[in-house]
């Protein structure tokens, strides 16, 4: 990590931590980090060995994966965790998972491939969301060390909560795709338009996600940064991405290039952002979470569509939700009383 960006971080965190950073680094999975902050790493020695099998295990099974795809001719990447081990020093990046996307066109075949180099479908992982809003399955590969892969074929709509259409296919990733390493991986800019889609989907909230953002910025040239904005426009996440850009410039300067396009308006705070990281949120749908989204998407208009998820969910939610309750008022009434408790409990 350059120097002057792991100085940045640092503030940054005994910023949102009143000077206590390096128990919210912990608290928000970057102790592998610590040691490019200038701190001691919290974790035990059976811990570090465990971080160093499984990093290697992730990597082994991610280019194993991307290996099997590619002999069978199958469009595919890596990205985020394994995806972005070329930007950091072995096991500093925590990853839960390998992320591979694929041609949804060649699924049937990417899971044979798949198969073929041992790593199969979890049972039951395809009803873990309904059909109609299915985008990825989740993987295991039998290696050495277990690994989960979590394999997409589209990327959900970030202007919605809760979607049966909308979502964003790669047909226009795969020719940027490049190897390296023996990993199939995305272009830096393309990259980095994809990690700031992440984060939107997790409204923010995911600390390593903006470590990412902010490393793989720092790495980019103009070039670049114009692939990026051009991903990020593609993916329906420019306001975010315009907003983090501004956010990197004002705490490390020429570190990393300018937004290439227009100014959309959204400031963001890094402190800000890693300090409500910590306090955590899941992935409920409440009234909090759409307004908190309402501010961050770029169709802006389409605010009362988030509204409208949390109020009335697409009937195949609460289908796949409810699966006992008979018939669509029975499952709303449901879903409404579970809303409603969120709301006064967590408003």
């Amino acid at each position: 990590m350059n120097p002057a960006l792991a100085a940045g971080l640092r503030e940054i965190l005994n910023e949102a931590a009143a000077g206590d950073g390096a128990t919210l680094g912990a608290h928000l999975g970057l102790p592998g980090l610590f040691s490019a902050l200038g701190w001691d790493d919290p974790r035990s020695p059976d811990e570090l060995l465990w971080a160093r099998l499984e990093y290697e295990a992730q990597l082994e099974c991610a280019r194993a994966a991307s290996t099997a795809l590619r002999d069978a001719g199958i469009a595919h990447c890596a990205y985020k965790g394994a995806g972005l081990h070329w930007l950091y020093a072995p096991q500093s990046r925590a990853s839960a998972d390998v992320d591979l996307l694929v041609d949804g066109d060649r699924l049937p075949d990417a899971l044979v491939a798949l198969g073929q180099c041992d790593a199969h479908v979890v049972p039951g992982a395809w009803e873990a969301a309904p059909p109609a809003m299915r985008r990825s399955v989740e993987l295991e590969w039998k290696g050495g060390v277990p690994v989960a892969i979590d394999l997409a074929w589209a990327l959900v709509d970030v202007n919605r909560l809760l979607s049966d259409a909308g979502y964003a296919h790669l047909d226009r990733l795969w020719s940027s795709v490049r190897e390296q390493d023996g990993l199939a991986i995305p272009d830096t800019g393309q990259h980095w338009g994809l990690v700031v889609h992440h984060l939107l989907h997790h409204d923010l909230l995911h600390a390593p996600g903006l470590v990412d953002a902010a490393v793989l910025w720092s790495t980019m040239d103009d070039t670049a940064m114009q692939a990026a904005a051009d991903t990020a426009q593609w993916l329906g996440v420019a306001r975010v991405a315009e907003g983090l850009v501004g956010a990197f410039a004002r705490r490390w300067g020429s570190l990393g290039p300018v937004w290439p396009g227009r100014r959309l308006g959204l400031r963001l705070d890094l402190a800000t952002l890693l300090r409500a990281a910590g306090r955590g949120s899941g992935a409920a749908i409440t009234v909090r979470r759409a307004w908190s989204r309402a501010r961050l998407i770029d169709r802006r208009r389409d605010a009362w569509r988030l509204v409208r998820d949390v109020l009335a969910p697409p009937s195949a939610h609460l289908s796949w939700r409810w699966p006992e309750a008979r018939g669509y008022a029975s499952r709303w009434v449901r879903h409404a009383a579970r809303t409603l408790r969120k709301l006064i409990i967590d408003p």
